[in-house]
């Protein structure tokens, strides 16, 4: 007879930082160019609103490949995934994420050339999402 424990996933600041490696492929990321939105203090951890705004000319030469968000304390890291290119008129992204407990939030964005920018906030969760904490 086999005894299986299951325990609720425990994200920590290493998991997020394995998954910006996974994704990123170990190449640099850039401070900047990404205006992330969420509010500061989040009543409800179930529906956090979350806009994501990228400086890109959004043309063939220069445009945003895929916008991602992630999470430092989330049960998995890589929160939402969204793929875009240069026929898209804006780099802006809106979407409402679940966050498990007060974190840092991450917005990703990869552009074309292979490059990577980014912008990070704080977010405090009065009300838990993912689980009991």
């Amino acid at each position: 007879m086999w005894l299986l424990a299951v325990r609720p996933a425990s994200a920590t600041p290493e998991s997020l930082a394995e998954t910006l490696r996974a994704v990123t492929g170990g190449r640099p990321v850039t401070e900047g160019g990404v205006t992330l939105e969420l509010p500061r203090i989040a009543d409800n951890g179930n529906v956090v609103p979350a806009t994501v705004k990228v400086a890109s000319a959004q043309t063939p030469e220069d445009h945003v490949r895929v916008i991602r968000i992630l999470s430092e304390q989330n049960p998995v890291p890589l929160v939402v995934e969204m793929f875009l290119g240069p026929d898209v008129p804006k780099a802006e992204v809106a979407t409402r994420i679940r966050l498990a407990k007060t974190q840092r939030v991450i917005a990703l964005a990869e552009m074309q050339d292979g490059s990577f920018r980014s912008a990070t906030m704080q977010v405090e969760v009065t009300i838990s999402a993912c689980g009991d904490d």
